[in-house]
């Protein structure tokens, strides 16, 4: 499904991006409303438009705090206000007396010295959000003070521990006792604490003993709650304590931190003692949505009352859809039934409730994929047209403004283009707040509305170019312009402004992204000259030239620019870039000569704790050699960190699984915490050494998601499997949930052999691994032999099946009903074997949706006909199965090139 919600441009140095301020009111930079993309943010140099006992006033305000962080605020912006903050105190002492003020801005507070061992507290609570390289040192050296002291508590420390500072501090969890622990926990919840779950097994572990199967009361359970991933799946199943917990939001509370595995063993013990029913009215969405479509069936829902408002996985959504679903009922689309519904039931959905549809997807657009809105849309825009074919030829802005921008935005080309002056002004409006992420990034109707757009904007002025104020209206539609419409429609003035707003846009123009490139260096110079405000606002847009963004010099500001701008866009060149900077010599110097005598030295090009710490995933970029010099010292203490990291090559993985063996032994001698410690790393090591590995079944799920050769998968197995005497017959749901991508190293005798009821009560939790083609047929049989044959299939089934539908037969995607094919999962599509996709009809294929459409591979395309590839661009462009009926668009539209998504 498409991710939903629009997007928030940075805080940025172009004043003219500022909007209007008054002297007399907040400052608009503290206004949550102003997040919409078209709008700007406050730069630093705005700060100083504002009266000082303006300024002053919003600091101390009550809400000063959260509104700053919701802002987003790059660093120069927040070291500005900071500034300003400062001000507004008679000295440090005051400032600093008053230091839960700052927030988010804690993450820029470099003024520890003055603190004193209460206020040392106070910003260590505040630093626990802070990951930023300036706030891990500073919260490291606070640690240290905290802990110096005899007053420090251990609440504080479990929330701002974490990977990063357990790198950094000397202080190890071990010292922190028992009854300590205990208390700390009542204080805290599962998003207080930032521990590893390695960290939460060690709290666990000395909480509740070194008891092998300890009887956990509800209360203990409860108390456990922020560390729940570190209880062992066995204590979770073992345990009295489900019998006396009943309330929602003590479950909802407990289970908030499980990981899956966990969440299925918690609903087999339940499942013992109450039924189906009783569990979908007492149990919490965590919960919930770990129930298999099975188990909903035998819950017997007859009302979309009775699931409570919690929220449903999608396969139970397409089974309630299907089985609840009347046509008229109003509240039904208020419930996260919503992802569930077919285009076949949108279709019957009556005239006097279609309003109130079109209502709950404006509201609830995360729960639709692109498919479902562009449904929903053709069946409300014909009904407009029912009774008035050419309704939008003469629409008034009430009845615009009436309809929900979700569904307005699919308007066919044509009609677009058709659209009354009159309707301008509220067309330009609805543009300016739009969301277009559930348009399909193929449709016709995007160049459309941008031309809609320019040419209203251009209508209502004077001069044909348009100013600054007019390119703040389009929107995010500025995220469509060209390079040939910025430089003929937008006077000088605003040109910049445009640049700086399309640096926020979620996906640039890739098909004109050198004429961009020049564009940007005409009006902002060679970017090696950039300031450092204009490096926050423009930065995105280096991606459009590698060579150019890996070969910027090294500024004094540039580690925490580069870390703002990686954590906001996932761009390998930004990251390559930030671990250049990591690691050169001048940064590493730069460090050793602001560091506090008690932080560890930077040397050479070799990996060291800070680096490591500083790096987190973008240490997949040191090389062989470097990780090879490493001393085994630095490996000791950073493995975990290293472990992590789910995309070695093999020579990377060879030099660090040689050297965990050089300081931790032979791979038999390895107990579980240290495998589960060693993570992605153990992915280094024979098979044969895999085999002899303690691997534990409590850590699987999350060493699932490291990039496994399907060779490997089968020796963990055997480990596990041995380990805990488990066969294939005997495992359950939970075994196989927290098995996780390992269910693909069974054999094919194993798979006969499984359980077939625990086996689909199991398939929801495990829908998205990625089994091999050759391993996911192994798993055909067992799937029609709990599903039935693929011809009967659901929504649902499609749904609930996920990735291993990749099983099956070229034959037996070609006997479903095109109605499912939306609810494949997007994952899953690229792992279909071609002959599978050109065994689909074309009818199939344009069911597929503009979502899944994309997800073909060029591998799968080249095995399609004609006719087929003309479906599946239907798919793309999100013209639904049956374009005929769809307004066809007029030969007057401005023409766009469209490279695949």
């Amino acid at each position: 499904m498409a991710a939903r919600g629009g997007f928030s441009l940075l805080i940025v140095s172009c004043s003219a991006l500022v909007l209007i301020k008054s002297c007399n009111a907040q400052p608009e930079w503290t206004n949550s409303d102003t997040m919409q993309p078209h709008k700007g943010k406050a730069a630093p140099d705005s700060f100083d438009s504002y009266p000082p006992e303006t300024m002053c006033a919003t600091f101390r305000s009550a809400n000063f705090t959260s509104k700053v962080k919701k802002s987003n605020m790059a660093p120069s912006s927040a070291r500005k206000l900071l500034q300003k903050m400062k001000a507004c105190y008679a000295g440090t002492q005051e400032f600093v007396e008053d230091v839960q003020q700052l927030g988010s801005l804690a993450c820029y507070f470099n003024d520890t010295s003055a603190l004193t061992p209460e206020l040392n507290q106070q910003v260590l609570a505040l630093f626990a959000q802070c990951y930023n390289p300036l706030a891990t040192v500073q919260k490291t050296l606070v640690l240290k003070k905290v802990f110096s002291n005899t007053n420090w508590t251990t609440s504080d420390v479990l929330r701002v521990l974490g990977v990063t500072v357990s790198l950094l501090s000397p202080i190890p969890l071990d010292n922190i006792s028992s009854s300590d622990l205990q208390e700390a926990l009542t204080n805290l919840t599962s998003s207080d604490v930032q521990l590893t779950t390695r960290q939460q097994r060690s709290v666990v572990t000395k909480v509740l003993g070194d008891e092998k199967c300890p009887e956990v009361s509800g209360q203990q359970l409860l108390q456990l709650a922020p560390v729940v991933k570190g209880v062992p799946r066995h204590v979770l199943q073992s345990t009295k304590a489900w019998e006396s917990l009943e309330d929602v939001e003590v479950l909802r509370n407990i289970s908030r931190g499980m990981s899956r595995g966990q969440r299925k063993a918690v609903l087999l013990e339940l499942l013992k003692k109450r039924s189906a029913s009783e569990l979908v009215r007492q149990l919490p969405g965590s919960l919930l949505r770990s129930m298999s479509v099975e188990n909903l069936d035998e819950a017997d829902i007859t009302s979309f009352h009775q699931v409570r408002g919690e929220s449903l996985s999608r396969p139970q959504a397409a089974f309630l859809a299907k089985k609840l679903f009347k046509g008229n009922e109003s509240l039904f689309w208020r419930t996260s039934l919503l992802q569930g519904v077919t285009c076949q039931m949108i279709d019957k959905v009556a005239d006097t409730t279609l309003q109130d549809m079109a209502q709950a997807m404006e509201k609830m657009p995360w729960w639709l994929s692109q498919a479902q809105v562009g449904c929903a849309a053709r069946k409300y825009l014909a009904t407009l047209r029912k009774d008035q074919p050419d309704y939008f030829q003469v629409i008034t802005e009430e009845q615009l403004n009436s309809i929900p921008t979700s569904l307005f935005i699919h308007l066919p080309p044509r009609e677009l283009n058709n659209l009354p002056d009159s309707v301008c002004q509220a067309f330009v409006d609805k543009m300016q707040t739009a969301d277009l992420s559930s348009l399909p990034r193929r449709s016709p109707s995007r160049p459309a509305l941008l031309q809609k757009a320019l040419l209203c904007l251009t209508k209502e002025n004077t001069s044909s170019l348009l100013t600054m104020d007019d390119v703040s209206r389009l929107g995010p539609l500025v995220c469509e312009l060209e390079v040939s419409t910025l430089s003929s429609l937008i006077d000088a003035d605003s040109l910049n402004s445009s640049l700086h707003a399309m640096a926020a846009c979620p996906q640039l123009p890739l098909w004109n992204r050198e004429a961009l490139m020049e564009l940007v260096t005409d009006n902002f110079g060679d970017p090696s000259d950039w300031s450092q405000e204009t490096m926050e606002s423009l930065g995105p847009l280096l991606v459009l030239n590698e060579t150019t963004l890996l070969a910027l010099p090294f500024k004094p500001w540039i580690t925490e620019v580069f870390y703002f701008l990686r954590t906001r866009h996932q761009a390998e060149a930004l990251r390559r870039k930030f671990f250049n900077i990591i690691t050169s010599k001048r940064e590493q110097g730069r460090r050793r000569r602001t560091a506090n005598a008690g932080t560890r030295r930077w040397s050479g090009n070799k990996p060291t704790v800070e680096a490591i710490a500083a790096l987190g995933q973008d240490n997949v970029f040191w090389s062989a050699d470097q990780l090879d010099a490493m001393p085994s010292d630095t490996f000791l203490v950073a493995m975990e960190t290293l472990g992590t990291i789910p995309d070695y090559d093999s020579e990377q993985l060879r030099v660090l699984s040689k050297k965990a063996t050089e300081v931790l032994g032979p791979a038999s001698q390895m107990n579980e915490s240290v495998v589960a410690q060693m993570g992605c790393i153990a992915q280094g090591f024979s098979n044969s050494d895999l085999e002899r590995m303690a691997f534990s079944l409590d850590t699987l799920e999350e060493m699932g998601r490291c990039g496994w050769k399907t060779t490997q998968l089968n020796p963990v197995w055997r480990s596990v499997a041995k380990r805990n005497n488990l066969a294939a017959q005997r495992l359950d749901a939970s075994h196989m949930v927290a098995l996780n991508r390992f269910m693909c190293g069974l054999s094919s005798d194993e798979i006969s052999r499984l359980d077939l009821r625990a086996f689909r009560d199991a398939v929801g939790g495990i829908n998205d691994i990625r089994c091999s083609l050759k391993v996911a047929q192994r798993f055909k049989k067992a799937l029609v032999s709990a599903f039935g044959d693929p011809s009967s299939w659901t929504a649902a089934t499609v749904s609930e099946v996920g990735n291993m539908i990749a099983g099956l037969h070229a034959r037996d995607f070609k006997s479903m009903d095109a109605s499912v094919f939306m609810f494949l999962r997007e994952s899953c599509v690229p792992l279909l074997h071609p002959t599978a996709i050109a065994g689909l009809s074309a009818d199939q294929l344009s069911a597929l949706g503009p979502d899944n459409a994309a997800k073909v591979t060029a591998g799968q395309r080249a095995a399609l006909s004609r006719v087929q590839l003309d479906a599946l661009e239907r798919a793309e462009m999100g013209e639904g199965p049956n374009p005929a009926s769809q307004v066809q668009s007029s030969g007057n539209v401005m023409t766009v090139r469209y490279l695949p998504a």
